[in-house]
């Protein structure tokens, strides 16, 4: 064995050691405590030195891991020599945190997707999720309200750092008037309030505008809504459209004589996306290229054969990728 070697044998050694010796000594330290109160009952004051708590809950969570048969650093003599001090394991209470943590963890991956902690209670991809959350909020309130609960310091401080939503009471009205402005910037852009169900610049609106629809229809069927008169009110002073059918298949046509007039003035059919004489021709534009590709995978779409003829019969590129560095009719 070379220097190199035993230097870096040595090293390993020294921090195996170490490590021995750390758990060596918080289990003087804990058997020293036990020994003084009589019992374990100290771990539950707010007394104990906090890295000694952390320390022990480690213990119980690194048995729980052993019995489990998945990866731990609890040894045989360590659950002897605590158990000979009549330690215990309570792996309920470590099963509980075990799954409190997988449930906070699920909760993080929900938030980089949808972008907030609001998880519905009966979230499909996820329904002990969504009971999870709910219940964080109740036990949160017992806590405000100084009765017995689950939830403690440690806990609300991870989620409230998470941006969790405490009370959801107004959120609801609040969210709905964020989204009512959306559509109020996308009528100024394009000129009416249909806004496609797959709009890929902002799918939460598209979204949105078809469930107002479905509340409305429950509105005025009188089944449960949560649709209000106010919220008809404010809808129609901006001219939502409430009945889709028919007026989607007046809207395709118009738009599609519009494209027509773009190709006899430009000599194709590539309008902008951002087309500035008229942002709703563009918008639509994409959305045939969007749902052509719907249609190709197998998806719901609102193409159609004759819609594809007739886009067909005017040379419409379904493909852009490789025209982006072409001059368009907005370029100077």
């Amino acid at each position: 064995m070379n220097t190199k070697q035993t230097e870096s044998h040595d090293k390993k050694s020294q921090d195996n050691k170490s490590n021995d010796d750390v758990w060596i000594e918080k289990f003087y330290e804990l058997a020293k405590s036990r020994k003084r109160t009589g019992n374990f009952q100290f771990l539950l004051t707010n007394d104990v030195d906090y890295d000694l708590k952390r320390w022990v809950e480690n213990q119980r969570e690194q048995y729980l891991y052993m019995k489990k048969r998945k990866l731990s650093t609890m040894t045989k003599g360590q659950i002897e020599m605590l158990e000979r001090i009549g330690f215990s394991w309570n792996v309920k209470e470590t099963m509980n945190r075990v799954a409190w943590n997988d449930q906070y963890e699920n909760l993080i991956r929900y938030k980089a997707i949808y972008g907030h902690c609001k998880v519905p209670q009966k979230f499909p991809d996820n329904p002990g999720l969504g009971k999870w959350v709910m219940t964080q909020r109740l036990q949160y309130k017992y806590m405000k309200q100084g009765k017995p609960t689950t939830m403690k310091q440690e806990r609300f401080q991870a989620l409230d750092n998470l941006g969790f939503t405490w009370d959801l009471i107004g959120t609801k009205g609040i969210t709905w008037m964020k989204r009512y402005e959306e559509l109020k910037d996308f009528k100024a852009r394009t000129g009416h309030c249909r806004v496609p169900r797959t709009y890929f610049d902002n799918p939460r609106l598209g979204s949105w505008v078809n469930f107002q629809r479905s509340q409305y229809k429950y509105m005025k069927e009188g089944k449960p809504s949560q649709m209000k008169p106010k919220r008809v009110e404010l809808l129609n002073k901006i001219g939502f459209t409430w009945n889709v059918i028919g007026a989607e298949s007046d809207k395709w046509m118009e738009q599609y004589e519009a494209l027509k007039q773009f190709r006899m003035r430009e000599g194709h059919c590539r309008v902008p996306s951002r087309y500035q004489d008229d942002p709703s021709l563009g918008l639509w534009v994409v959305t045939q290229r969007q749902h052509y590709k719907y249609m190709k995978d197998g998806k719901p779409t609102i193409m159609t054969a004759r819609r594809l003829q007739l886009l067909r019969d005017i040379d419409f590129t379904w493909n852009v990728k490789g025209l982006k560095k072409e001059s368009t009719v907005n370029d100077k």
